[in-house]
């Protein structure tokens, strides 16, 4: 990015993550009725699709530190839904894995998650959508800390 052309007003990075606390906040209000919050239904996803199977896994997923995790999922085991169980691989870690409960509830998140994306990019071309996923893809690949 050319430094003449960076406005700190309308700066990419401020705009991503004010896009990214909407969306957060958007996900909250929708997933309120089952109890949940966007940060949880994520923790759901993660587990849920074989993503991450650790505390330490989704902290990394999450970009969070492993205290924060722990209160996640505390809450999410008290509703439930998460189970820990002993790594059998190494005493000191645990495997995170959907209870009963939370395999029940799971399949009928995604679509509930899918409507506000769908209404957070209401107007947007397809082909558009297309640009923007590349562009973020590209900004994910110029982060790669491995330079």
């Amino acid at each position: 990015m050319e430094k003449s052309a960076f406005n700190l007003d309308d700066s990419p990075g401020f705009l991503l993550n004010q896009a990214v606390l909407r969306l957060n906040a958007a996900h909250d209000r929708a997933l309120a009725p089952d109890g949940l919050t966007g940060a949880q239904w994520t923790v759901l996803w993660l587990l849920a699709t074989g993503r991450a199977q650790t505390p330490a896994a989704v902290s990394s997923y999450l970009g969070v530190d492993t205290g924060a995790i722990t209160r996640l999922l505390d809450r999410l085991e008290t509703k439930g839904l998460v189970a820990r169980r002993p790594n059998p691989a190494d005493r000191r870690s645990v495997m995170l894995a959907l209870t009963p409960r939370g395999n029940d509830l799971y399949p009928r998140l995604p679509g509930t998650v899918a409507a506000v994306v769908a209404r957070l990019f209401d107007g947007i071309a397809p082909e558009e959508m297309t640009t923007f996923k590349r562009v973020l893809l590209r900004v994910l690949d110029n982060a790669d800390p491995e330079e």
